[in-house]
Formats: structure tokens, sequence, C-alpha cells
């Protein structure tokens, strides 16, 4: 459903996102699955690019939700078995701001990153002409 989303304008990505697989859900005690190698990024088109490598045969998910009150799945893929490498961009402007979680699961671990997307405000500008005769 959400590999491309259709693309909005004004949309700014706000996120401390993963840049390796180093940093856990758990932050107290970080441990690394061991089945897989995961990295994503924003871009400067607000895109999250997500590269995800795996070293067995062991299931991989991609999961991207909406953290309200029921946790709504926006974007949910698996890896099967014979899969080795996966690509995604994941075009996010459509959604609207909020709190979300990108999750990178597998059954020795998994990866999550929280995602903050905030549509900056327009200042108005004054337009009035003033004039001294």
């Amino acid at each position: 459903m959400l590999t491309n989303l259709l693309s909005t304008t004004g949309k700014m990505v706000l996120a401390g996102l993963l840049i390796s697989s180093n940093l856990l859900a758990n932050p107290t005690n970080p441990t690394k699955p061991s089945s897989f190698d995961a990295s994503v990024f924003v871009t400067k088109a607000n895109k999250i690019r997500l590269a995800v490598e795996k070293k067995n045969t062991d299931p991989v998910s991609v999961t991207l939700r909406h953290v309200d009150q029921k946790n709504t799945v926006l974007f949910n893929q698996q890896m099967g078995r014979k899969q080795t490498k996966m690509a995604l961009q994941l075009d996010v402007d459509t959604l609207d701001d909020g709190v979300y979680e990108l999750e990178i699961r597998s059954s020795t671990g998994s990866i999550v990153k929280q995602v903050t997307l905030a549509t900056p405000s327009v200042q108005a500008t004054s337009n009035r002409t003033i004039t001294m005769p």
C-alpha cells in the first residue's frame, strides 16, 4: 500500500532515524539482531529510505505504524526465506502530522525507530505599503 505514497508538498520529517542497526528498541540494553543488518535515513525529498540485508533464512518484516490509540499499521512487508536483500522508499508526505513507528523485526530481535512528521507553519508577510506625502 505504501511503498510509494502520493506526494504532496510541505511535509517535513523530523526524525532521529536509524543510521545503522546499532540503535535498537531497548536503549538501556541494546542488542543487535543477529539475523539481519539494516539502515534507514531520510532524503532531502522527505522520503524514508530503508535497506535490509538478511544473514540467514529467518523471515524479516518491516512495519510502519501510526502511534495513536490503535497503533494503526500503514505499511507491512515481509522478506521471504529466500530473499536476502530488500530496499524500500517510503513517501510519507501524504501522512498526517504525528508520531509514527518504523519497526524491522525478525525472530532474533527488532529495530524500532520513532518518526515524527510535522508541517512547518507558514508565516504571513505584510503586504502593506506605507507612504508619506
